[in-house]
Parts: C-alpha cells; sequence; structure tokens
C-alpha cells in the first residue's frame, strides 16, 4: 500500500513537473550552457512580405522569414534581405516573456512600370474611397476622348482592356474638361463645377448623356451644406475614438488631420506647442519600442497611434508659419462639443449657412479626403503601417515611426501627385516620362510586389 502511495505522488510529482517546465518553456525559458542558468527569453517573430528574406541578428544569418526566434533580453539590430529586394533593418529591443514582431514589407529594387492611360490624363482627383480617380483629357488625342474619365483600382479579371472609362464628353454645350471636379462624400457622384452658375453633378460609374444632365447651381448651397455635414460627422466619429486629451490635441493644437485606413492612427500637423501626456491607456505588454515624440512643435507632422497611445515624429519643420496660419483657418474641425466616446450616442454637428464663395467651401472640403489635396507632402498607405512621402523628384515609402524610408521612384513627375493602389500592390503616378513638352503626361503604375 505504501509503495503504490509512493508511485503515484512520484507519478504526480513527475507530471507536475513537466507541466511547468513545459510552461516555462512555452514562456519563453531556456537553459544557458555556458553561464549554466535558467534564464528568460523573448520571441522575435521574423515575418515579412515577401516571405523567404534572409534575418539577421547583429549581422549575423540565423534564419529565413517567416519564422520565430528566442533571444535573450537586450537591444539587437535585425535586417532582412531579399534578392530583388530592398533591405529592411531597424533596431529591435526584445523583453523576456514578450513578444515582438518584424511585420516587414519588402519594396522591390527596380519595380516594373506600366501605363495606365494613354490619351494624356491632368487634374487627377481621388476619390474619398480611395478606389478611383477621375482625370481630364482635354488635348493630344481625338476629340472623342476629351472630357472626364474614371480610372478604377479595383482589380477586375475580367476586364481585359483599360479600367478607365470615359463619363462624360465634351460638346460644343458644354467642355467637360475645362470644370473643376469634386468628388460626394460618398464615392458615388463628381460634381463639374465651371462657375457658381453653371455647375452639373455626374454619376461616377456611367456615361452621362448630356442631354439629360441639369444645372444645379442654384442647389449648391444646399448639396455643399449637406457635403459638410457628413463628413463633419465622420471626422467627429473617428476623433472620438481617441482618449480626450488626445482629442483636446487634435482640435485646438493640430491641422490637416488623417486618419490611417484602420481608423488607428492619426497622421497630423502641430500648429501649436503642445505635450501629450503620457500613459492615456492603460500600458501594454508590447508596443513599438521606436523612438517616441510626445512634445509637439508647431509645423512639424506627427502619426499618433490610438492602440498603443505612441506618437512619432515624420518630418520636422515641414510648413511655415505662413502656412500653418492657412490651413488652420481651412482644415482644422471644430472642437468636439462634449466628451464624446466610441459609445456614446453620435455627436451633432452644427452647420451654419455658408459665408465663403461655394468654390472656397468645396476645395476645403475635398481637402478631408487626403493630403493630395492639400500639401502633397504625405499621405496614408493602404496598410495603415507605412506613410508616402512625395518629394520634389522622388517618391519614398517609410514606416508610420519614421523607419526604414525607401526609395521608390526618382525622376521627373507632375503635380507632385502618386496615390496607391487599395490592396497597396500599385503606386500611381502622373509623368510623361520626359521633361520635353511635347509629350504628354499619362497615368503609370509602379509594381510594388
Amino acid at each position: 500500500m505504501n509503495q503504490r502511495l509512493i508511485i503515484t505522488l512520484l507519478v504526480l510529482l513527475f507530471l507536475a513537473g513537466g507541466t511547468y517546465l513545459a510552461i516555462r518553456y512555452a514562456q519563453g525559458y531556456r537553459v544557458n550552457l555556458s553561464n549554466q542558468v535558467v534564464e528568460g527569453t523573448g520571441l522575435l517573430v521574423a515575418n515579412s512580405h515577401p516571405q523567404g528574406a534572409s534575418v539577421l541578428i547583429n549581422d549575423e544569418l540565423k534564419t529565413a522569414t517567416d519564422d520565430t526566434l528566442h533571444l535573450t533580453p537586450g537591444n539587437y539590430k535585425v535586417r532582412l534581405e531579399k534578392d530583388g529586394y530592398k533591405a529592411w533593418e531597424k533596431q529591435l529591443q526584445i523583453k523576456s516573456e514578450l513578444v515582438t514582431q518584424t511585420n516587414a514589407r519588402l519594396f522591390p529594387a527596380a519595380p516594373s512600370f506600366s501605363a495606365l492611360t494613354y490619351n494624356g490624363a491632368s487634374d487627377i482627383t481621388p476619390s474619398p474611397d480611395g478606389h478611383k480617380l477621375a482625370f481630364k483629357v482635354a488635348t493630344g488625342s481625338a476629340e472623342t476622348k476629351y472630357g472626364i474619365w474614371i480610372l478604377s483600382l479595383d482589380e477586375n479579371p475580367l476586364r481585359f482592356s483599360s479600367n478607365a472609362i470615359q463619363i462624360a464628353i465634351d460638346e460644343p454645350s458644354i467642355a467637360f474638361s475645362k470644370a473643376q471636379l469634386f468628388w460626394s462624400p460618398n464615392s458615388s457622384e463628381i460634381l463639374a463645377y465651371f462657375n457658381e452658375n453653371r455647375a452639373y453633378l455626374l454619376n461616377a460609374s456611367n456615361p452621362n448623356k448630356t442631354q439629360a444632365l441639369v444645372n444645379v447651381a442654384f442647389q449648391l448651397p444646399s448639396l455643399v451644406q449637406d457635403w459638410q455635414e457628413q463628413l463633419g460627422l465622420e471626422q467627429q466619429k473617428r476623433l472620438a475614438k481617441l482618449p480626450i486629451p488626445m482629442q483636446e490635441i487634435a482640435t485646438a493644437s493640430a491641422t490637416l488631420l488623417y486618419f490611417s485606413p484602420s481608423e488607428e492612427k492619426l497622421l497630423y500637423t502641430a500648429t501649436a506647442s503642445a505635450t501629450i501626456p503620457e500613459k492615456l491607456i492603460p500600458p501594454l505588454p508590447a508596443i513599438n519600442a521606436q523612438t517616441q515624440e510626445r512634445n509637439l512643435k508647431p509645423g512639424s507632422i506627427y502619426v499618433y497611434d490610438s492602440k498603443e497611445d505612441t506618437n512619432f515624429l515624420v518630418v520636422e519643420d515641414a510648413f511655415s508659419p505662413e502656412d500653418l496660419d492657412e490651413f488652420i483657418q481651412k482644415f482644422t474641425p471644430p472642437p468636439l462639443k462634449t466628451e464624446v466616446t466610441p459609445g456614446s450616442p453620435e455627436p451633432v454637428i452644427e452647420t451654419t449657412p455658408l459665408n465663403q464663395p461655394v468654390l472656397e467651401v468645396l476645395q476645403n472640403l475635398q481637402a478631408q479626403y487626403s493630403p493630395v489635396y492639400s500639401h502633397h507632402r504625405i499621405q496614408w498607405f493602404p496598410d495603415s503601417y507605412h506613410l508616402i512621402i512625395t518629394e520634389p523628384d522622388r517618391v519614398c515609402i517609410v514606416e508610420y515611426d519614421g523607419n526604414n524610408k525607401v526609395a521608390m521612384f526618382t525622376g521627373y513627375f507632375l503635380e507632385q501627385f502618386t496615390y496607391p493602389w487599395p490592396n497597396g500592390q500599385k503606386l500611381v503616378l502622373l509623368t510623361p516620362l520626359s521633361p520635353s513638352s511635347e509629350v504628354l503626361p499619362n497615368l503609370y503604375a509602379l509594381d510594388l510586389e
């Protein structure tokens, strides 16, 4: 009887000990043979798109993506390399029992270049949902091509020709190629604006028959006010997801507010000195450990991550005081009327009769869709993890914390225009491929895969 009890106790002890060791092993504890001690390790998940990149830790080849490595706590230089792609490198902090991911997007070293239009293109106007580009054709091709075109940025395997359709043709009575274009907030219509006495609302998905169109100039004040209400409500809903101190900073000390597609990050320009308080949300065990900047400087561009309560400097001294004054007047949202949280009732947007020229209001509304309409400098990449930076002679992509900036295009392009495909696989540019004035500018796609 005693022998059976002893055996039972030994089995239980063995199972308990094995379970304990398995748990500690899963938590990252390993035997350090050199020091003859058991010490905690952290997990480095080396993942990349595309996969198959070499993983170098402190310049020593360890494995290939995707893979998981157990590392002792500390700071490491992690570098990913793959033939045909630009290298990725970052200093990462490994903490005991915690997981750190690379989440690396590798971009091609020599991306392919293909034409999207062939008859010329001007005044490129992205839709608010990011899935379409409106543009005009006015010179250099058959007159039947003159007018307004829509280029779909959605992949369509059933469409073997260009994704561009002509929705309005220039006619003697209406030269649509001379109108200014403004998208409706839901991306379903385009306002072809000539002046306060002449404007037409066009279906953005199908050709519009000129004889069936009605001049909507008399409706512009109410139409614009309705668009203001829609955009104002959407922006206030996004702001309400931020911690309250950050809501106050965004509406009182910042302008040019652009949320990422995931709506978890905010790209903004500081208009006044301010400090973002620490610990606006309960601390998370593992966050982006890159250097933050929570002291805001007027004219500089930042990204705030509401999920991790981190703030990163993207471009220092991006704008002059004169530019800031203009941006503040045009683009700063009104403060929330009350403290609003995501679960509370929708905020009420108070509108007032238009006291500005309709054209100016339309331009200011459109600037809320994308930085393409305001400063051209920086816009979100569709993955919400990268930013597109447009410089005078090149286009770069950088991670939202300012790391891994890579030049994707170097050369001549017009209107500082670049725009991403919704799935992030391509980048659209407007260029004649030559500074010569005899060559028509067209839209081209850079393949990022």
